[in-house]
């Protein structure tokens, strides 16, 4: 009977909240211009899709492409948006794949304008194999294998113990080499204060404005010690 019902309910249409419906396992709008007349919406169907594992329906894809032309400076400090994109950092093991889902639609350049500069800015540092922005996605994937390494490895727990805030960190190290869009200045620096303006396009509050700047201006601190001195060295 529980299989009956459970397959009834994924059949649809299930009503996933005001603006949103699954049917056949699949996300559409709840009305055709849902995302037109509420752009503020577009990340939402990304979080609803990593909730339920549902996919989009080829209604859906083509909103999501209509909403982005009308995503404004307004549209992107809306809390409903903000409040979706982060929801999506907060999970460090998937955040990688979100942001790569929210990239290829490009949602992400449409939340994040900078970011799309970072798409196709290409670092004149030879150790950096990608673009500065397919370079800030590997490191959030490269940080959510970090996490899974918690689950396995002591000292690796030990390290995140001290980790309370998982979205500013997801969002500062999307964010750590974003001072390359500006030429001929020191990237952590510039980096820093428009890391901070983002974060408080997003509405977070002052303290955690402050912890995204510090993490992007001393980013470059860990690889400077690694370098210059002898980490076997006592003191």
């Amino acid at each position: 009977f529980l299989d009956k019902v459970m397959r009834r309910l994924l059949e649809g249409p299930l009503q996933l909240d005001d603006h949103f419906v699954a049917e056949q396992q699949r996300l559409r709008a709840a009305h055709p211009y849902t995302l037109h007349n509420h752009p503020e919406l577009v990340v939402t169907p990304f979080v609803l899709a990593r909730r339920y594992g549902f996919a989009f329906t080829p209604g859906l894809e083509r909103g999501i492409e209509g909403a982005l032309p009308l995503l404004d400076e307004e549209t992107r400090r809306s809390t409903i948006l903000s409040a979706s994109f982060l929801s999506l950092l907060r999970d460090v093991k998937t955040a990688a794949v979100s942001l790569r889902e929210l990239r290829e639609r490009g949602v992400l350049q449409g939340v994040i304008p900078e970011f799309d500069r970072m798409l196709h800015l290409v670092p004149s540092d030879p150790t950096h194999q990608f673009t500065v922005g397919e370079h800030s996605l590997f490191a959030v994937r490269e940080l959510g294998q970090l996490w899974r390494e918690r689950e396995r490895n002591d000292e690796m727990f030990g390290v995140w113990n001290g980790v309370n805030d998982l979205e500013v960190l997801v969002l500062a190290t999307l964010l750590h080499d974003c001072g390359k869009i500006f030429p001929g200045t020191s990237h952590s620096e510039s980096g820093a204060d428009l890391a901070r303006q983002i974060a408080e396009r997003f509405g977070l509050r002052k303290a955690r404005c402050e912890q995204v700047e510090t993490l992007v201006r001393q980013h470059l601190l860990i690889p400077r010690v690694a370098r210059l001195h002898d980490l076997a060295a006592p003191g």
